[in-house]
């Protein structure tokens, strides 16, 4: 079973997998999804932050 998750993300910086900007946004967008934003919209505010 695939886990994911902040801590799956964590992991993946730590590991230098993942760079720490790009988990940054995606912690971003998780949070504001989960705030009931959608999720393309939610993706353009963090871009729009981002710059």
């Amino acid at each position: 079973m695939p886990v994911s998750g902040a801590g799956c993300r964590l992991e993946a910086v730590n590991d230098g997998l993942l760079g720490r900007r790009e988990a940054g946004r995606a912690a971003a967008v998780t949070v504001l999804t989960a705030a009931g934003v959608p999720a393309s919209r939610a993706d353009e505010l963090v871009a729009a932050l981002s710059v």
